[in-house]
């Protein structure tokens, strides 16, 4: 049971795997980063009584200068290119990651949460606290150059991978526990489900600003056709109640990924709701051996699971 546990939790993958999970990770936040700066560089000059600090954020006396705010903003965004790219790892690791952590925190501390980067925070956090930059990086290129051997696949660089698949899947075993505690098991016969969309396309209907904000065109269907809910809403519950199955084996791990990127697309198209994140596949790609994605003398070996 102890040698099943230790594969489990520290499986032999290759480095050059969790080296693509830096970069792709990497690349997702930074387009995240740059697609609200705009509107993040707008926080501080409104209603200062909006500041309501949370977690990191209340250790500040109160909100940032607006000028200073902004040089935080984009100095996260310039130690997110070098988190990519892997130079200087062991500061620049940690050191992106923190300052993610509190540009992401400041952000949510003008009264309006944004969901949408809770996982992607988790993941960096991860990753900054392991070896990422071992394989496919500006670190393992000067190493090569140094006459320092390519790394074996090792636990070292395992760990992380597994723990990224297992926070993905505490998260969403944690939202079918949610549902159970708000709706009870009668959430599985589609009438809650019903009730959101109703909710959510009448909001929108009434207070949407523009196409984004707009109810989607296919929720008269949920409506034409309220007995699709129960199969849904059935489904949904059993693919996030069930997540933890998908940590047994890789094909169990893929099917569950695919499944769950298909959630994501369905509530878009029912909801006009969108998650990057999941929706786009990026949050699953742990799931997956990234090292294939590069030139076999890349990669390294290490075993399945």
């Amino acid at each position: 049971m102890r040698a099943r546990l230790e594969r489990f939790w520290f499986p032999a993958w290759p480095a050059a795997r969790l080296g693509m999970l830096r970069i792709l990770l990497g690349l997702y936040v930074l387009q995240d980063l740059i697609r609200v700066r705009t509107a993040a560089h707008t926080l501080g000059t409104g209603d200062l009584k909006l500041w309501d600090p949370v977690g990191v954020t209340t250790l500040l006396d109160g909100p940032l200068a607006p000028a200073r705010w902004e040089s935080v903003y984009d100095a996260t965004i310039g130690l997110c290119v070098v988190f990519i790219v892997g130079a200087g790892w062991r500061v620049i690791g940690p050191l992106f990651a923190g300052f993610l952590l509190f540009t992401w925190t400041y952000r949510v501390s003008w009264q309006m949460i944004y969901h949408v980067h809770h996982l992607s925070m988790l993941h960096v956090l991860v990753v900054a606290a392991a070896p990422a930059a071992a394989a496919v990086s500006v670190d393992a290129w000067w190493a090569r150059r140094k006459g320092r051997p390519a790394p074996a696949p090792s636990w070292r660089y395992g760990w992380a991978v597994r723990l990224v698949c297992v926070v993905t899947a505490i998260l969403y075993c944690l939202a079918g526990v949610a549902k159970v505690q708000l709706a009870g098991w009668g959430w599985a016969d589609g009438h809650n489900l019903l009730d959101q969309i109703a909710y959510d396309g009448l909001y929108k209907g009434l207070l949407g600003r523009d196409d984004r904000d707009m109810p989607s065109p296919l929720i008269v269907y949920a409506f034409a056709w309220p007995w699709l809910l129960g199969p849904a809403a059935t489904g949904a519950l059993i693919l996030e109640l069930g997540a933890p199955v998908a940590l047994l084996h890789r094909r169990i791990g893929y099917a569950w990924s695919v499944a769950a990127v298909g959630m994501h697309w369905g509530i878009h198209l029912f909801m006009n709701l969108v998650f990057p994140y999941p929706i786009s596949g990026m949050a699953f790609l742990s799931f997956f051996p990234l090292e294939k994605l590069l030139p076999r003398r890349w990669r390294g070996d290490g075993e399945e699971s």
